[in-house]
């Protein structure tokens, strides 16, 4: 399952999500920890995500975990 390796969660407090993978972009959103994600793609200390609400940002590396789902 293609979605299941590609899913993260915010383990900051709180995450800022932005509209490029800079500390200067413009802020898209700010994430709780436990925000969960979907992990799209990486760049650097970036991390491009679909966010929830389907919206889609930048988010730095260190603030999200990607979560290993085992299977049964």
């Amino acid at each position: 399952r293609n979605q299941d390796r590609n899913t993260g969660t915010v383990t900051a407090k709180p995450a800022e999500a932005r509209f490029a993978p800079v500390d200067t972009a413009g802020m898209a959103d700010t994430l709780p920890a436990g925000s969960h994600v979907k992990l799209l793609s990486e760049r650097g200390d970036w991390v491009y995500c679909e966010l929830p609400g389907a919206a889609r940002a930048w988010v730095p590396r260190a603030t999200v975990e990607k979560v290993q789902i085992e299977k049964s």
